[in-house]
């Protein structure tokens, strides 16, 4: 792993707050012009579909305990899945949010590529959306708690400079919602059950996070699917993550071993340099190594 320099855009836009505007619009651009990168020769590998990939927690998380409320959510979820398919897939980052960028005089980095995947990039637009609004419900404290009070705005901010760069369909975003909520109220689950490690409640995400996220997913599968659509399915028709649900408390240990041996530590960076802001807090200097984007408006 190769560390590089700089500061995430969460952190230079909460230690001056005037640089935010410039920020948000780089982070918009950025992401944007990310997405127009070539398709990775993956394209077309179940493993590498994004839609899969952001599913991949919940069915973890099921194997090795069992919560009917889930299992329901997933099954929903997996309704919509046809509808997420495109006939242009595009490299999506997984988890872009200022977090995750990097800023260094005029360069950008890019990590944490560990839930990357190929899809529908409003897949990818929906998570960021998202995450800014969470952060007005979830986030804790230091950088993230100031984000309770920006997020809303920085949200509408992004989606602005992205569509600025590329036509965004609300309604295609608005389709991704519920998948991207069921990956957060699984990964409450998965941190109260303590399966990627000691709990982060109430350090770095707030309690009652989980019941949020349940809250929101029931909201986003009735705008997408209307009230009067949402059924539970027959039991004949059941996914097998639902009629084997009862049967797997006695895989918990092998799944949960096999679950943690599979993660990695490794963070991949990709750095696209382009202009920043004017006034942006930075550190260090980076060499010029890839094909520059320009991130101006």
């Amino acid at each position: 792993m190769r560390l590089v320099p700089g500061v995430v855009i969460a952190k230079a836009m909460t230690s001056r707050v005037s640089s935010a505007p410039g920020l948000i619009r780089t982070l918009g651009s950025l992401h944007a012009q990310l997405h127009r990168l070539p398709t990775p020769v993956v394209a077309g590998n179940p493993d590498s579909d994004l839609a899969t990939r952001r599913l991949s927690l919940a069915r973890r998380v099921l194997e090795v305990t069992e919560d009917a409320g889930l299992a329901r959510g997933l099954g929903q979820v997996e309704t919509l899945l046809p509808r997420l398919v495109v006939s242009d897939p595009v490299l999506c980052h997984g988890d872009f949010h200022p977090m995750n960028i990097l800023v260094a005089d005029s360069a950008v980095w890019v990590i944490d590529w560990t839930d990357a995947g190929v899809g529908d990039r409003h897949g990818d637009v929906a998570r960021t959306a998202w995450l800014f609004k969470m952060a007005a419900v979830g986030a804790a404290s230091g950088t993230e708690s100031a984000m309770k009070v920006l997020g809303p705005i920085l949200a509408r901010g992004y989606l602005s400079a992205y569509g600025r760069r590329a036509p965004l369909d609300s309604g295609r975003v608005r389709l991704w919602e519920p998948l991207q909520l069921l990956h957060l109220w699984a990964l409450t689950m998965a941190d109260d059950l303590e399966l990627r490690g000691p709990s982060q409640a109430g350090r770095v995400f707030s309690r009652g996070l989980g019941e949020w996220a349940r809250q929101q997913f029931e909201l986003a599968m009735k705008r997408v699917l209307g009230p009067h659509e949402i059924t539970t399915p027959d039991k004949r028709d059941e996914p097998d993550h639902v009629r084997l649900i009862t049967h797997r408390r006695e895989f918990a240990s092998t799944k949960y071993s096999a679950f943690c041996s599979g993660r990695s530590d490794t963070e991949r960076a990709l750095k696209i340099p382009g202009p920043l802001p004017a006034n942006s807090p930075t550190s260090g200097s980076v060499p010029s190594p890839l094909d520059r984007l320009d991130t101006s408006d």
